[in-house]
């Protein structure tokens, strides 16, 4: 029975298990227990009680948890007759006895006395066999001594978060699953950093019967840590080789890292330029301990369009229109433009984004905009102009930004409209931080944000007023049954 998901890729390991006094079995992971799930119908009455009646049953006493649990999971059910007799139920005795005993003995329990016996289908009520394990699982095997050493010091450091979490501790009760799980944790952080020759130069599980006691001895070889071999990036045409390489967290000679790896595709997604993202280390082609890494992407569509319609209490029936160009020439620079218009306003604007050297990060943002907006008594005229510089600071996504408008408002229902003119001028500039957790992008139902704000204007610099402003705003999503609860706050001052 295999319970255990091992990391074997370039391993060689081996494991010894010496008994003291007594023997014991090599059990492996014997101690999982599977989930099943049963999708649930509305079963006919007669047909539940007929399939009940005639339903073979597997009876534990003694115990119950995990340990009655393993024991009806190494016994199964065995394939036989309801009505079988009582000679041929004995017969399969013997190897549930073993089940038995190697179900106990893989939670720590080498001292169980136990009791087997099955009760023909003339005897009961359901017409079917039914077998009894009847067990006393005495006193459980503890660890007394676990001694896990990493025999290269260069990198006894960094296998210092998987010695800090292991799954056994000096008086747990032995589960030989968590042995293994241990032995995997070992080898699969081993593979995950580029140590594909890693073995176990010791790996033993000893086991005092007499003193129910167990002691824990590995010796873990790293072998010679891979790195990152040349990196063959296979770029699209709409892209240039240059801009591409930006993209790149990694370089050639670099210690290996699977984690590396998943977050430099995950970087190529982020970026919206590609539909289709594949970063695959070539581990059949390594040479003098170096990983070649194949980059595979394939362009979304350069354009996009769309269109919408709705009804605004304010400014009555509204149409918008947006288009997009996602990458406008080959230094992936990106065009969107946008164009609302109702009975009462009309307002396009365009925003060209420019990635910079972290083309993931940072960026520099142009825009421009106009608003016309008429009613029976006033028309006003909006322009505005704005730049951001957009970084990541730590985890914190900081933009600097300076942003200029003006307004020129004129009455439509007086004599002589030039008298009733206004102009007004303002250059606001600022910085803002924010942070974002949560478990989906697109639809969370677990996370949160923050949102930091410092932003001014003065009357010697273009605007007509000073002023200076705070803002601060929190947001937090949290799952609770079918739906979701969202809580708000905000907080400012001027």
């Amino acid at each position: 029975m295999v319970c255990q998901e091992r990391h074997g890729i370039f391993l060689e390991m081996w494991a010894k298990i010496r008994v003291t006094n007594t023997v014991v079995a090599m059990l492996g992971a014997l101690a999982c227990v599977p989930t099943v799930s049963l999708a649930q119908t509305e079963p006919d009455p007669g047909t539940a009680q007929a399939a009940q009646q005639q339903s073979p049953r597997i009876q534990v006493v003694g115990v119950e948890g995990a340990l009655a649990d393993n024991i009806r999971v190494h016994v199964g059910t065995p394939d036989i007759s309801c009505d079988a007799s009582q000679r041929r139920l004995d017969r399969l005795l013997p190897g549930i006895r073993r089940e038995v005993l190697r179900a106990a003995q893989a939670l720590g329990y080498y001292q169980s006395q136990r009791q087997i016996s099955f009760t023909p289908a003339s005897e009961t009520e359901s017409g079917c066999w039914q077998l009894v394990v009847n067990i006393t699982p005495g006193a459980p095997v503890r660890l007394a001594e676990i001694n896990v050493q990493i025999t290269d010091p260069q990198y006894r450091d960094l296998f210092t978060p998987v010695l800090q979490s292991l799954p056994l501790r000096s008086g747990d009760v032995l589960n030989h699953s968590a042995y293994e799980r241990l032995k995997a944790m070992l080898s699969g952080y081993a593979v995950e950093r580029g140590f594909f020759q890693a073995r176990f130069d010791t790996a033993e599980l000893q086991v005092d019967v007499t003193q129910n006691q167990a002691f824990v001895d590995i010796d873990f070889n790293p072998g010679a840590r891979y790195r990152f071999g040349e990196i063959v990036l296979n770029t699209p045409d709409a892209l240039s080789q240059r801009f591409v390489e930006r993209f790149l967290i990694f370089e050639p000679n670099s210690e290996y890292s699977s984690e590396v790896l998943i977050q430099q595709r995950q970087n190529f997604n982020d970026s919206q330029y590609f539909s289709r993202v594949s970063v695959s280390p070539e581990l059949d082609n390594a040479q003098n301990n170096a990983v070649p890494v194949s980059v595979d992407l394939a362009m979304r569509p350069r354009k996009a369009w769309s269109a919408g319609a709705g009804v605004n209490t304010d400014t009555g029936p509204r149409m918008r229109f947006s288009y997009e160009d996602r990458y406008f020439n080959r230094q992936g620079h990106r065009l969107t433009g946008d164009l609302t218009v109702s009975t009462a306003r009309q307002e396009p604007s365009l925003t060209y984004v420019i990635p910079l050297q972290d083309p993931v990060n940072d960026s520099l943002r142009l825009s421009g905009g106009f608003q016309r907006e008429e009613t029976d008594s006033y028309i006003t005229n909006t322009y505005r102009a704005g730049a951001s510089y957009q970084t990541l600071v730590g985890s914190w996504v900081q933009s600097i930004f300076t942003n200029y408008e003006q307004e020129r408002s004129q009455l439509t229902n007086v004599m002589d409209r030039s008298e009733f003119n206004e102009q007004t001028n303002s250059l606001i500039s600022g910085v803002s931080w924010s942070r974002t957790r949560s478990n989906d992008p697109i639809y969370p139902s677990r996370g949160w944000r923050l949102f930091g704000q410092v932003r001014g204007a003065h009357e010697d610099l273009i605007s007509d007023i000073t002023f200076v402003q705070l803002t601060s705003s929190a947001k937090f999503i949290r799952e609770i049954g079918p739906g979701r609860v969202l809580l708000h706050a905000e907080a400012a001052t001027t």
